[in-house]
Protein backbone atom coordinates (compact mmCIF):
# COMPACT_ATOMS: atom_id res chain seq x y z
CA UNK A 1 0.00 0.00 0.00
CA UNK A 2 2.61 2.46 0.81
CA UNK A 3 4.27 2.00 -2.80
CA UNK A 4 0.87 2.69 -4.45
CA UNK A 5 1.06 5.60 -2.45
CA UNK A 6 4.46 6.51 -3.26
CA UNK A 7 4.02 6.48 -6.88
CA UNK A 8 0.68 8.10 -6.56
CA UNK A 9 2.64 11.76 -5.00
CA UNK A 10 5.38 11.10 -7.47
CA UNK A 11 3.20 10.93 -10.84
CA UNK A 12 1.09 13.97 -9.52
CA UNK A 13 4.14 15.98 -8.59
CA UNK A 14 5.84 15.21 -12.02
CA UNK A 15 3.09 16.40 -13.74
CA UNK A 16 2.54 19.43 -11.90
CA UNK A 17 6.06 20.80 -12.30
CA UNK A 18 6.83 23.49 -14.59
CA UNK A 19 7.23 23.27 -18.37
CA UNK A 20 10.93 24.04 -19.22
CA UNK A 21 12.51 25.15 -22.29
CA UNK A 22 14.82 22.34 -22.68
CA UNK A 23 11.55 20.05 -22.20
CA UNK A 24 10.78 21.31 -25.73
CA UNK A 25 13.96 20.40 -27.20
CA UNK A 26 12.82 17.88 -30.06
CA UNK A 27 10.91 17.13 -33.40
CA UNK A 28 7.17 17.74 -33.78
CA UNK A 29 4.84 16.59 -36.91
CA UNK A 30 1.50 17.64 -38.09
CA UNK A 31 -0.28 15.81 -41.17
CA UNK A 32 -1.34 18.53 -43.41
CA UNK A 33 -3.93 18.50 -46.48
CA UNK A 34 -0.69 18.80 -48.66
CA UNK A 35 1.93 16.88 -46.98
CA UNK A 36 4.04 16.53 -43.48
CA UNK A 37 4.54 19.23 -41.41
CA UNK A 38 7.78 19.15 -39.35
CA UNK A 39 9.64 21.49 -36.38
CA UNK A 40 12.35 20.49 -34.45
CA UNK A 41 13.50 23.18 -31.65
CA UNK A 42 16.95 22.85 -30.49
CA UNK A 43 19.08 23.67 -27.68
CA UNK A 44 20.54 27.01 -29.17
CA UNK A 45 17.71 28.61 -29.90
CA UNK A 46 17.06 28.02 -33.68
CA UNK A 47 14.19 25.46 -35.15
CA UNK A 48 13.88 24.43 -38.51
CA UNK A 49 10.90 24.01 -39.73
CA UNK A 50 10.27 21.36 -43.31
CA UNK A 51 7.08 20.26 -45.62
CA UNK A 52 7.41 16.98 -47.08
CA UNK A 53 5.04 16.13 -50.13
CA UNK A 54 4.75 12.84 -51.77
CA UNK A 55 7.12 12.79 -54.70
CA UNK A 56 8.31 16.04 -54.31
CA UNK A 57 11.36 17.67 -52.30
CA UNK A 58 11.49 18.89 -48.85
CA UNK A 59 11.19 22.29 -48.31
CA UNK A 60 13.11 23.76 -45.41
CA UNK A 61 13.69 27.06 -43.57
CA UNK A 62 14.81 28.37 -40.02
CA UNK A 63 14.68 30.65 -37.74
CA UNK A 64 15.11 31.33 -33.73
CA UNK A 65 12.49 30.27 -31.40
CA UNK A 66 11.83 30.74 -27.39
CA UNK A 67 9.01 29.69 -24.57
CA UNK A 68 7.42 32.86 -23.37
CA UNK A 69 4.68 32.50 -21.08
CA UNK A 70 2.29 34.27 -22.12
CA UNK A 71 -1.92 35.04 -20.89
CA UNK A 72 -3.10 31.75 -22.45
CA UNK A 73 -0.40 29.93 -21.11
CA UNK A 74 3.59 28.98 -22.02
CA UNK A 75 4.39 29.43 -25.34
CA UNK A 76 6.47 28.63 -28.29
CA UNK A 77 7.76 31.93 -30.40
CA UNK A 78 9.20 31.23 -33.50
CA UNK A 79 10.55 34.09 -35.46
CA UNK A 80 10.97 34.63 -38.96
CA UNK A 81 8.44 31.62 -39.59
CA UNK A 82 7.35 30.47 -43.68
CA UNK A 83 4.29 28.84 -44.41
CA UNK A 84 6.05 25.91 -46.50
CA UNK A 85 2.49 24.69 -47.27
CA UNK A 86 2.19 27.46 -49.92
CA UNK A 87 1.84 26.71 -53.41
CA UNK A 88 5.46 27.63 -54.17
CA UNK A 89 4.65 30.34 -56.97
CA UNK A 90 3.25 32.03 -53.98
CA UNK A 91 5.32 34.48 -52.39
CA UNK A 92 6.62 33.23 -48.63
CA UNK A 93 6.55 36.25 -46.10
CA UNK A 94 8.54 35.91 -42.83
CA UNK A 95 6.38 36.42 -39.49
CA UNK A 96 6.47 35.58 -36.05
CA UNK A 97 4.29 32.81 -35.25
CA UNK A 98 2.80 31.50 -31.82
CA UNK A 99 2.16 28.12 -30.60
CA UNK A 100 0.52 27.45 -27.91
CA UNK A 101 2.11 24.56 -25.53
CA UNK A 102 -0.16 21.99 -24.22
CA UNK A 103 1.07 18.59 -22.45
CA UNK A 104 -0.54 15.81 -21.57
CA UNK A 105 1.10 13.76 -19.58
CA UNK A 106 4.22 12.12 -21.39
CA UNK A 107 2.87 13.84 -24.67
CA UNK A 108 3.54 17.74 -25.52
CA UNK A 109 1.81 19.41 -28.16
CA UNK A 110 2.30 22.63 -29.91
CA UNK A 111 -1.43 23.93 -30.50
CA UNK A 112 -2.08 25.19 -33.98
CA UNK A 113 -5.41 25.81 -33.31
CA UNK A 114 -6.88 25.90 -29.90
CA UNK A 115 -10.78 25.64 -31.46
CA UNK A 116 -9.99 22.27 -32.63
CA UNK A 117 -7.30 21.24 -30.38
CA UNK A 118 -4.63 20.26 -33.34
CA UNK A 119 -1.26 20.98 -33.55
CA UNK A 120 2.35 19.74 -33.82
CA UNK A 121 3.06 16.36 -31.53
CA UNK A 122 6.12 16.27 -30.41
CA UNK A 123 7.76 12.39 -31.54
CA UNK A 124 9.74 9.98 -28.93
Amino acid sequence: MKFIFICIIFFLTACSRPLLEKDLFGKYIISTSTGVDAIELKSNGVYIHSHSIKDDPTQQQQGSWKLEILQAGPTVVLDDFQNLSKEKSEKQDSYTYLLLVQKNFLDIYLITNIDLNTGYQKQS
